[in-house]
């Protein structure tokens, strides 16, 4: 039997009142539900365990025609470790000719002329793998190095990626610390630089990162630049305390993806320069809750159905949506206190414009 001197409330906060009716429809949809120890394996995980960490830079190449009707893009690479590499995705493109300068002497040199370890090769994993041509150099200056790639006459690829990879302790840590993934809503992302195991104590709260900005592409194409700060003002937690933060709000519905770019300099004076990839998809607002209280409805000695109020503004037929929710009790005769009850969770239509979810009223007798 249902007891008589406690109430059920949701972790929404939903309350859930139970009125005098004794039947209603029961749902088809399997009803799962565990106890209150498991609650913390049904909330969303925290944002900060699935940061990327990152020890590389992924730049992207676009050549443009000069006058004279050659094709030339030009750049900089952060070189912090005399051994250092880096890979070219071209498509298997034959005629560019890569040049690089030495930001001590100023010699311009062609790549092929280099003392390096040149050799194809494919980046990725299982299934999710390019092919490249991998450059490895040995007792390399380190600083700030132009590379410039061009074309005699137009090039067999205009576009594509330098995958810049260093050995240096320092590493970036990127996430996105909402998870609102809704049209029109921001979307968030802090990044840090962390440091790993070999790093030595006196070093490991340094700081490297000078600047950061967020480099987003939308759903149709078109890239735009979003700084991020350390002031703490920008969800960075405390001013320069080296953790930067920075958002955009999403203009419609789509696949996003957001490059972190960072800079800044090591303990040594090497440049530090760090990327970080992350795919957003953004979805519209299809249902929300136009009530703080929901209704229950016993439906037997030991189940509840639970109907919540929604509006519905899905345009498909597809409404149904999965209810994950925890249960709490309030014992009315010790002070109103509140105890957990259970988390319960089904998938749900919305049908005329409710969802609904049962509850076996015997996890409120064993609270």
């Amino acid at each position: 039997m249902i007891p008589t001197k406690k109430l059920v409330s949701l972790i929404l906060p939903l309350l859930i009142a139970i009125p005098s009716i004794i039947s209603a429809k029961t749902l088809q949809s399997k009803q799962l539900a565990g106890p209150p120890s498991e609650f913390e394996f049904m909330r969303p995980a925290q944002a900060e365990k699935s940061a990327t960490t990152s020890k590389t830079a992924l730049i992207p190449v676009t050549l443009k025609e000069t006058k004279a009707g050659n094709w030339l893009w030009n750049s900089t690479l952060a070189v912090d470790e005399q051994d250092f590499s880096f890979m070219i995705f071209a498509d298997d493109s034959k005629n560019w000719i890569i040049e690089m300068v030495n930001p001590l002497t100023k010699q311009v040199r062609n790549i092929a002329d280099m003392d390096i370890n040149h050799n194809s090769t494919k980046f990725g994993i299982e299934q999710n793998t390019y092919q490249g041509e991998k450059y490895t150099f040995s007792n390399m200056d380190t600083g700030q190095w132009n590379i410039r790639i061009k074309t005699i006459g137009e090039p067999e690829q205009f576009q594509g990626f330098i995958l810049v990879t260093s050995n240096s302790k320092y590493q970036l840590n990127s996430y996105k610390t909402n998870l609102d993934q809704i049209a029109g809503h921001t979307i968030h992302f802090v990044t840090q630089s962390t440091s790993n195991e070999k790093t030595i104590e006196a070093l490991k709260d340094f700081n490297p990162i000078n600047s950061a900005f967020m480099l987003v592409t939308q759903p149709n194409g078109f890239q735009q630049k979003h700084p991020m700060f350390d002031d703490g003002l920008h969800g960075d937690n405390l001013a320069n305390d080296g953790l930067f933060g920075g958002g955009f709000k999403t203009l419609a519905a789509g696949d996003y993806t957001v490059q972190i770019n960072t800079f800044g300099n090591n303990p040594n004076g090497t440049p530090f320069f760090r990327t970080s990839q992350h795919y957003v998809p953004v979805i519209e607002q299809t249902l929300t809750m136009n009530k703080k209280h929901v209704d229950a409805i016993t439906i037997s000695d030991n189940r509840l159905n639970i109907a919540i109020d929604v509006d519905n503004h899905a345009k498909s037929s597809d409404n149904r949506y999965r209810i994950i929710a925890e249960v709490w009790a309030r014992n009315l005769s010790k002070n109103g206190s509140m105890k957990p009850v259970s988390w319960i969770s089904t998938m749900s239509t919305a049908n005329n414009g409710q969802l609904n979810i049962e509850l076996d009223a015997r996890w409120i007798a064993m609270a």
